[in-house]
């Protein structure tokens, strides 16, 4: 994104008083990208490519878990 990132997103979106469940998509390859999004919140990181399917599974496991609690990669 050109003028902000998804960890700034994050931040602004957590900061507001929000619970929605994030998800970070990223094709750079850093596995510290994976450690961080879940430490700071995130319920999940997706790694381009990926099949659609898994996109579709890790949106059903955060709307079922509500408050993000479960922390998924792929």
């Amino acid at each position: 994104m050109p003028e902000i990132d998804g960890w700034a997103v994050m931040k602004r979106i957590f900061n507001s008083g929000s619970k929605l469940p994030i998800i970070f998509i990223s094709a750079e390859k850093h596995e510290n990208n994976v450690d961080r999004a879940l430490q700071e919140g995130a319920v999940g990181f997706l790694q381009k490519p990926f099949e659609g399917q898994t996109l579709v599974d890790l949106i059903n496991v955060a709307l079922e878990n509500n408050k993000g609690m479960n922390k998924i990669t792929k």
